[in-house]
This record gives structure tokens, sequence and C-alpha cells, in this order.
């Protein structure tokens, strides 16, 4: 179709589609670009996606040089957290871990609700950038230690080449190798026993600390709250009352303060924690008493009544107990079944398995044979033209 009309726009968003879902996305976003400029439509955003969409899948090529190409043309049109975490990726597949902190920190103040799916990523990062600081601190004592070895060894060589006369009467008594030794166990003015500064802190405390700074830009949120509570080791009692404060209509973060109630072992913290949870009116009693909610729209009136009264369904209100439903059995239409991957920092990489090259099969023998005995449309219209007519003679 596009070789015979190239400006089609049905078989464009049709190609786009297939370009998608193949993971061609470099290509379905040429073909945005080409429906926007045809429509005179800004089509950047889903064009900015598709560009990081395929870096992402030329980071997992190990192409980087097309992934910085194509995070390029995607900063074109914005800056998003998808294009940040998929920056901090390629800076953290070159060894660049200061540089991928710095992105993930970005993409955290961009949308922090994604700080779940990017703290693998940012402890990663963290654990590169404690290794390069170690490195380097070891490299700058070890070239302090031979700077002050070759000091050492220069007054040496000329004191065992030198004349008795012109020994100093200071060091004349003194043999050579006896200063040697006595320069080697002194420890080095320039090189102290402690270093100054200070030897980094855990990877927690530093992810902590970049997530206290992102707060600060970003204002008190939820899940960062939340992830600084899984994170802490020992009991936090300003975090507990940060949660209990900021967030008082917040489940999860009442947990949050009873699990740090818990590891902090105070009983009377714990059974408040519990009472807010589980008392007559806490937040979970609802599930010891039940609630009504209708089964198609969701809705949660107060009073049972027999129709919904916001989807307007008759018979839909059922008992909820927190009961879970049972998860609905997947459609499969791939060629090929999907194989496990390990999940990265962006998520599992794009299955390129196709659809299934099949059409519907349609009705089967016994529903034909029941759809056929059934009056059709015209049937029913056709008697009922009869029988008024009868009803008029």
């Amino acid at each position: 179709m596009l070789l015979e009309e190239p400006g089609h726009e049905g078989a464009l968003r049709a190609l786009a589609a297939l370009y998608e879902e193949q993971a061609r996305f470099n290509e379905a976003a040429g073909l945005w670009g080409r429906l926007g400029k045809r429509r005179n439509e800004d089509t950047g955003h889903r064009e900015h996606h598709l560009l990081v969409a395929a870096a992402q899948a030329a980071l997992g090529r190990e192409d980087l040089d097309s992934a910085k190409q194509l995070l390029k043309a995607a900063h074109k049109h914005e800056e998003t957290a998808h294009f940040f975490a998929a920056a901090a990726e390629l800076a953290a597949a070159r060894g660049n871990h200061r540089v991928a902190k710095d992105r993930l920190k970005q993409a955290l103040v961009a949308d922090p609700a994604l700080v779940p799916h990017l703290l693998p990523g940012l402890i990663a990062a963290e654990q590169g950038v404690v290794t390069l600081e170690k490195s380097q601190q070891r490299d700058v004592r070890r070239d302090d230690l031979d700077d002050d070895e070759d000091e050492v060894a220069e007054p040496t060589k000329q004191l065992e080449g030198a004349p008795a006369g012109d020994t100093p009467d200071a060091v004349a008594l003194v043999p050579a190798t006896a200063i040697t030794a006595t320069k080697t166990a002194t420890p080095p003015q320039g090189v102290a026993m402690v270093p100054s500064q200070k030897a980094p802190e855990s990877i927690t405390a530093r992810v902590l600390a970049v997530l206290a700074a992102i707060e600060v830009e970003t204002g008190p949120r939820l899940e960062l709250a939340l992830v600084r509570a899984q994170l802490v080791t020992k009991r936090d009692d300003d975090l507990a009352s940060e949660l209990v404060t900021r967030f008082p209509d917040a489940l999860a973060a009442r947990v949050a303060a009873g699990r740090l109630a818990i590891t902090g072992n105070d009983p009377p913290a714990i059974k408040t924690a519990l009472d807010v949870l589980v008392s007559e009116n806490g937040m979970l009693a609802w599930a010891l008493r039940g609630r009504w909610q209708c089964e198609h729209c969701g809705n949660r009136p107060g009073p049972f009544s027999w129709r919904c009264g916001q989807c307007r369904r008759w018979n839909t209100l059922k008992m909820e107990t927190g009961v879970e439903p049972p998860a609905p059995a997947p459609r499969e239409r791939r060629a090929a079944p999907r194989t496990p991957r390990p999940d990265g920092l962006l998520g599992a990489p794009p299955d390129e398995a196709l659809p299934l090259p099949t059409l519907d099969p349609g009705l089967s023998d016994d529903e034909m044979a029941e759809a056929g005995s059934r009056r059709s449309l015209l049937g029913r219209v056709g008697g009922w033209a009869s029988g008024l007519w009868r009803r008029d003679r």
C-alpha cells in the first residue's frame, strides 16, 4: 500500500505498530515522524520514547556507539526519566559510574515513582563509585611511597660514595645501612598512618544520602520514604514519625512504620502500629467486616444495593474480604513461546517473537448449528411486519 500511496495514514500507522511489535523502534519513530508532518501534529513525545527504546535495544546488543547516537536524537525532542535511565545504563556500560549515578538521580528527580525500579541501578552505580575511589586512594598512596623511597635512596647513595673526610660529623658516626633502616622504619611525613580523608561510608548510607538529596528537590514523596524505610537496618524514630505524619492515609506508610518499630524491638511502638492497622477503626478493619464492591466497575458503596450506583448494573455487588482474585490466564498469540530473560536496569528486553500468522477460525460446527436454529434479524422483522399486516386485515 505504501509503495502505491506513500502517504496513506492507515498503512503508516499499521506499519509503525508492526515495527514497534518487532522491536524495530528506530524505524517506528521515523514513521511516526512522517505521520506527524502529514497531519501537522506534534509526535515528538512518542518519537522520543521510541528512540530511547531503540537505544536500549542497541545496549542489549552491546552497540554502545549506536546507543549514544540514538540517545542524542531522542534528546532533541525532550528530556524524560526514560531518557535519563537509558543514559545511565550507557554510562554504566562504559564504566563511568559517576555519570551513571548522576543520570539516575536526574531520572528520579523527573519521576520519583520510579525509585523501586531504578534502585538496583543506583546501588550498582554507588558500588562502582566506591570501587573507583578505593583504587584512586591506593594509587595516590603508592605514588607517595615511591617518592619517599626515592628521597631515602638518594642520601644513602651520597653517603656510600662520599670520602671519609667529606662526611658530616653528625652523620659519620652512623653507618649507611642504619640510616636506611631508620628512614624506612619511620613513617614519612608526607603520608599519614591514618588518611586525613575519611573512608567512604557503606553503600546503603550513600544511597540513603542520594535519596535524601532527591527528596529535597522533589518534596516529600511516599515512594522515596518507603524505600528509605526498607534500606535502614536499625531503629529510626524520625523516619517512622515522618511516614506517619506526612502520609497518614497511606497503608504502605503504616506498614513501613510498623516494621521500623519491630526492628527497634520497642513494645509500645509495636502496639501503637498494630492498633493503627487492626483496631476497630484501623485501616485494615474492613478486611474483618468486609465491604461491598462492584465486580464490574470496582465501585465501593457504603450500604448494599441490588444495583451499582456507578455503572448501573444489577446484582454486581460482591463482598470484598481482602482476597486477591486469581490472575486472568495470559493469551498466547506468538509463533514462538516467550523465553525467560533476566531483568536489567531497564526491565526485560523486548520480545521479538511475532504473532501467529493465522486468522480467527470462526464458529465451530456446534456453534454454527446453534446459530442456524435462531431466527435472523431479517426473519424477525419480516415476522413482525406480516403479523402487523394480518392485524390490519
